[in-house]
């Protein structure tokens, strides 16, 4: 990583409904484990108490 961001919680929100938001916290080397439904659309929030990060990046988790 380029940068890692240790401690950071990641929200990820679906676009659809009838899915769940699922959320992980990073660990110390900025690495993270979010386990989210294939063929998804998910809006993705990065933030943690000291840095907020307001941009959310939208991408389709489609395997290609």
């Amino acid at each position: 990583m380029q940068n890692p961001l240790p401690y950071a919680n990641i929200l990820a929100t679906p676009t659809a409904d009838d899915q769940d938001v699922k959320f992980a916290i990073t660990a110390n080397d900025g690495s993270y484990k979010l386990e989210i439904t294939k063929k998804s659309i998910q809006n993705l929030q990065f933030s943690r108490t000291d840095y907020i990060l307001n941009t959310t990046v939208t991408r389709s988790l489609t395997k290609t």
